[in-house]
């Protein structure tokens, strides 16, 4: 059972993350790559506020608040730059804030990282934390779910068409963007809490590229701006990898093998979508 309680908590972090990426890459078309550096932001705020004497509530509170701090400056970035300069932007970043928690020992513990993370006593089993990230990566779904049957679900696939269809019946793009830039971020957040909370141990290698290219990958492969895509692109990306531990191979490399079945998932999509093999349908 424990097994099955932990692909059930790793389906619903990768759920309540890729939500975020799935709004701004397929909904928004905003490449917004520093969804990691959000997730990875949370987890240490809330592991140091913790271990500094805090309260569970304040401490999910200063990551959260600092989550929204540093989703602002991303926000600056995409209302001062292009979009191609925005994306090569969050994606140094995660670079740049991975080479930050490897060098600043005295808070982040660098390379060694921080052990001994605690669960709060609601969730001190595996099995209540992987209802508790289940039932929350629901409630995530959801909220997207009415987001895009709302008339700022709308505006956001008519930005995607065209900003200036949605200017012109009075609405700023601008505004539109750094709202789906901020969600994006608190949906990472939220991961990156829960997450921790499940390995109870936080090092430089909790986000960085590997999550990245987990997290497009399962964004990319929903191709539609719809729920049930992005559940049932969850579903397989993470299950999918699983096939490699019924081989006989080192477990060193299975890591390795598996950010390589990603990128060859993201390789075929690319090609089916540049051959027009997936359908090109307007969701206005």
């Amino acid at each position: 059972m424990g097994y099955l309680f932990t692909q059930l908590a790793r389906y619903s972090e990768a759920a309540i993350m890729s939500a975020g990426a799935h709004l701004a890459v397929v909904v928004t078309n905003i490449f917004f790559l520093g969804i990691p550096v959000m997730s990875t932001l949370a987890a240490y705020a809330l592991v140091i506020a913790q271990n500094q004497g805090i309260s569970l509530i304040w401490s999910i509170s200063i990551a959260l608040g600092l989550v929204l701090e540093a989703s602002l400056v991303f926000v600056l970035a995409y209302l001062k730059l292009s979009a191609d300069s925005f994306t090569v932007f969050t994606l140094a970043s995660v670079l740049a804030f991975d080479a930050v928690l490897k060098s600043w020992d005295s808070v982040t513990g660098g390379v060694l990282g921080i052990a001994g993370v605690t669960r709060p006593e609601f969730i001190a089993t595996l099995a209540r934390l992987a209802w508790f990230q289940f039932g929350l990566s629901l409630f995530v779904l959801l909220v997207e779910y009415i987001i895009l049957k709302t008339w700022f679900g709308r505006a956001l696939l008519a930005m995607k068409e065209n900003k200036y269809i949605v200017e012109s019946f009075g609405l700023s793009a601008s505004r539109l963007g750094a709202a789906v830039i901020i969600i994006s971020s608190f949906f990472a957040a939220l991961a990156g809490i829960v997450t921790v909370w499940r390995i109870q141990f936080l090092d430089p290698s909790f986000g960085g590229l590997v999550l990245l290219i987990q997290v497009m990958t399962i964004a990319v492969v929903a191709a539609k701006p719809k729920v049930r895509w992005l559940a049932a692109s969850t579903l397989i990306i993470v299950l999918l990898p699983e096939i490699l531990r019924l081989l006989s191979l080192p477990p060193t490399i299975i890591g390795h093998l598996r950010n390589l079945l990603y990128a060859l998932i993201l390789l075929v999509i690319i090609r089916n979508i540049s051959s027009n093999l997936l359908p090109q349908k307007r969701f206005i």
